[in-house]
């Protein structure tokens, strides 16, 4: 499907904007909403905590975000005098149609870079918001593409197995961490066969975008490890590998207040360096959640909070099937 409508329709740049002419900066993409936009925060602040001397041109790809979020990501920017941020607003009603999950159209964007990046981009390194980085990522940045589009990192086994036999693919890969080359990215025309796949398949993509750019690169990946890309196989798991870049809280999110388990230290460590820091952990927003944290203060021997919880979601459910 040939992209033919502007997907950028304003963009906001603050921050040390020399970064974004420096060949030698590292250009980081993200996707959000106003929801995700605090843990993406913490995600940008851990990268630049771990790498001071990286010029950083940080990419905000939103359909909108609050004037408060965006005054957040301005204290992130004018803390950290390597880094710059661009906020790009996007008209994604080319996607009118598709499946949409907890993380709206933004879970999509990320196939859409070619259409909002200057063309002076010729490498950018795209994260979800649930990761943090850990250590350097300067290594990864000088790594070879040896001609393909994309490096990534395979997905857990469970998933990757399922997914590789419904599509008749090998290596399936999660979709959290990609660096793509640009250049490769534009020459294969990656944006227009991703739409095309993401219609083709609708009915059948689980995991939405991730399946589609699956299907589209299955010849265009490099496998790097998944030091790059760390996702715990539960969340009981206490230690990760030693030289773990980016860790990847697929599964169970450490901004929900009511869940506790032994790797959420490290996204509290660079939520303490935030502008949201004076902020409380999310709160429940949805009779589930509530649902949730009963069950999670029951278990911590809240016992009163439990039942406040508890019904509040019984409340919540009932008021809300009418």
């Amino acid at each position: 499907m040939k992209i033919t409508g502007k997907i950028e329709t304003q963009r906001i740049e603050f921050g040390n904007q020399d970064v974004f002419s420096n060949p030698k900066a590292a250009h980081i993409g993200y996707g959000t909403d106003e929801n995700f936009v605090m843990p993406m925060g913490v995600s940008m602040i851990s990268v630049l905590e771990n790498n001071l001397q990286e010029p950083i041109a940080f990419h905000v790809l939103t359909e909108g975000i609050s004037a408060k979020s965006i005054e957040k990501l301005r204290w992130i920017a004018d803390k950290y005098p390597n880094c710059g941020v661009q906020i790009h607003f996007t008209d994604l009603s080319i996607l009118a149609g598709l499946p949409i999950v907890a993380l709206g159209k933004a879970t999509y964007i990320r196939a859409f870079l070619e259409q909002i990046l200057d063309v002076s981009v010729d490498r950018i390194l795209y994260l979800d918001g649930d990761i943090v980085c850990i250590h350097s990522i300067e290594a990864l940045l000088h790594r070879d593409f040896q001609g393909k589009t994309v490096m990534v990192v395979e997905d857990v086994p469970v998933t990757a197995r399922k997914q590789e036999k419904k599509f008749q693919l090998q290596h399936y890969f999660n979709a959290g961490m990609i660096f793509m080359d640009m250049q490769q990215w534009r020459k294969g025309k990656i944006s227009e066969h991703f739409l095309d796949v993401c219609f083709q398949y609708k009915e059948k993509l689980n995991y939405l975008d991730q399946d589609a750019l699956n299907i589209v690169l299955k010849e265009q990946k490099l496998l790097v490890e998944n030091i790059y890309n760390f996702i715990p196989a539960a969340p009981d798991i206490t230690e990760i590998p030693n030289d773990t870049v980016f860790l990847h809280y697929a599964g169970t999110k450490p901004w929900y207040c009511w869940l506790d388990f032994p790797l959420k230290k490290f996204f509290i460590k660079y939520y303490k360096m935030s502008p949201w820091k004076e902020e409380s952990l999310q709160q429940p927003r949805n009779y589930r959640e509530m649902h949730y944290m009963s069950r999670a203060r029951w278990r911590q021997g809240k016992y009163c909070d439990s039942v406040y919880w508890f019904f509040k979601y019984i409340y919540t459910k009932v008021k809300k099937r009418g």
